[in-house]
């Protein structure tokens, strides 16, 4: 047997048995997650400071949220964040930092304020965690939590700080710092938790929903309710909004798709045509769509321009999604790859094949583009850079290139005003490829645009990103900012929580973990894409006219 077959049919039990090469799992440190947060609802006053800035800006309705961002809702306002098959509801004067966002974990940390998360189910290793300034809050079961911060509101003196955690379903553990004593939080109970190192509690029935609590319930209802949820993939995020704009049918070549309303789409609606582009690391150049639904099928699935209407294919239930930030092909002035003086873009079709701004891992490359059910030798080929003659079937297709100029597209602004018009017989001239361009970001790339007046930053101090073993100092000092810039200090304490009405009880627990999981045991865990497993390549597989 020659040494090139001896390779072939070793990389075969390799890819039988399940197993990633070598290589593969070098290349894991260097991709982006699978999964991030939306910002799916915004009222009032939002805030929002990237993982790679200390600048705050005004908060964008579905910007991509992902490890290292942080978010403040001013007083007045709400928030609502999407994360897989969680959500957290923010209430006013409520700070969070986005600690850990990846596809098993999602650790956040609750500055001030208080929040409501919901967790639909757990997918085999995943974990939830929210730490507060003296605690740190595990939601071990699928449920309804809500999850509030109190301190003395004496920013200048040494002040014990207080968390309070109700579960209406479910079950949380709660620890201090030294995270060998926590308590156990049930179903239908409310624990209020003192100190830091070593938690003192009070634990009681939990009361009637606040004013806070009756509107994130309501909010989640829609999941429940959504008939989008019956065609989408598991892990699709944003798709309850499909279900008040636009309707789905059965296409024979691709299944079940759906289509936005009429009275959204406009004369030379498309794809990806109203919006912005913003830069997001690690991914870099992402959409953010101006439509209140526009976050699925932007980042999840494929379009198709079919019997004169646009339609979306979320693709087979069975293949769990994983995020994009753009779906698109791309095309560029004569100056493109040079000056870039106009920029233009249009959606990937059915099967074709998304390929990252970055080089990436073989595991990562098949899973953001499995829905497309490709045969290996089609995606080894596009890894590899193959198919350099690749034709894209809605670049033809009306309306559907966008093109606006480089400094439109680099700052963030909408596109609504700022598209360039190109003659048609001109664009077919117009230089095409795969790969987003090579366009550097500006200050205000991360926020879409800088806002009129910058957002002050709040609560510096406790805004700061710190991991569990690194807590936010107990010494209160003021920002270095002027009193003018800073929130008020009445707006540091979040709603109180409900009356003690029951004589208190505690449930305590001594050790390193917190007991078996036997409602997660056994529950198989999503497999990841396997196929044939080539090496790196940098060259873009659809550099074609």
């Amino acid at each position: 047997m020659r040494s090139g077959t001896k390779l072939w049919v070793l990389l075969s039990m390799v890819l039988c048995s399940g197993a990633v090469p070598e290589t593969a799992r070098a290349e894991d440190e260097i991709d982006p997650p699978d999964r991030v947060a939306r910002l799916s609802f915004i009222d009032g006053r939002v805030s929002l400071a990237a993982s790679d800035s200390d600048d705050w800006g005004d908060a964008l309705l579905n910007r991509p949220i992902t490890t290292g961002d942080r978010i403040w809702v001013d007083a007045g306002g709400r928030a609502e964040v999407q994360i897989g098959t969680s959500t957290i509801h923010a209430d006013e004067n409520t700070g969070l930092a986005f600690l850990t966002l990846d596809d098993d974990t999602l650790l956040v940390r609750l500055t001030d304020g208080a929040i409501a998360v919901r967790v639909h189910s757990l997918e085999g290793n995943e974990t939830v965690r929210v730490e507060t300034p003296n605690s740190t809050v595990l939601l071990r079961e699928p449920g309804e939590y809500t999850i509030g911060t109190e301190d003395s509101g004496d920013r200048t003196v040494d002040a014990e700080d207080r968390t309070v955690v109700t579960t209406r379903s479910g079950e949380a553990v709660v620890t201090g710092a030294d995270n060998q004593h926590g308590y156990i939080v049930g179903a239908n109970e409310q624990g209020g938790f003192s100190g830091g190192d070593e938690l003192s509690s009070v634990m009681t029935q939990a009361g009637h929903r606040s004013a806070f609590e009756t509107w994130a319930y309501e909010r989640e209802a829609r999941t429940q309710q959504s008939v989008a949820a019956n065609y989408v993939p598991a892990g699709t995020v944003g798709y309850q909004d499909l279900d008040s704009y636009g309707t789905w049918s059965n296409e024979p070549e691709y299944g079940n798709v759906w289509q936005p309303s009429a009275s959204y789409v406009f004369t030379d609606w498309a794809p990806y045509r109203y919006g912005r582009w913003i830069w997001v690391t690690p991914w870099g150049w992402t959409w953010v769509d101006d439509a209140p639904w526009g976050y699925a099928p932007f980042h999840y699935g494929r379009w198709t321009y079919l019997r004169q209407r646009w339609c979306w294919i979320p693709g087979p239930r069975h293949i769990r999604a994983s995020y994009a930030p753009a779906l698109v092909g791309w095309v560029g002035s004569p100056s493109y790859g040079a000056q870039f003086r106009d920029v233009g873009w249009f959606p990937l079709g059915p099967r074709e094949i998304y390929l990252p701004a970055r080089h990436s891992s073989w595991r990562y490359f098949h899973n953001v583009n499995a829905w497309n059910s490709f045969d290996n030798t089609t995606l080894t080929n596009a890894y590899y850079g193959r198919n350099s003659n690749y034709r894209y079937r809605n670049r033809g297709a009306p309306h559907a290139v966008t093109v606006i100029d480089h400094e439109s597209f680099v700052s963030g602004r909408r596109t609504h005003g700022q598209r360039v018009n190109v003659n048609e017989n001109d664009l077919k001239q117009w230089r095409g490829r795969g790969r987003p361009p090579a366009i550097d970001p500006n200050p205000n790339s991360r926020f879409g645009a800088r806002p009129t007046q910058q957002a002050p930053a709040p609560h510096l101090d406790r805004q700061a990103i710190a991991t569990r073993h690194q807590p936010v100092t107990r010494q209160r000092v003021l920002p270095s900012l002027d009193e003018e810039t800073a929130p008020p200090a009445e707006a540091q304490d979040a709603t109180p929580p409900a009356k003690v009405a029951t004589p208190p009880t505690t449930r305590q627990w001594s050790g390193n973990n917190v007991g078996a999981r036997p409602s997660r045991l056994g529950r198989p865990q999503q497999a990841n894409g396997q196929g044939l497993a080539p090496g790196s390549a940098d060259a873009d597989p659809s550099d074609a006219g």
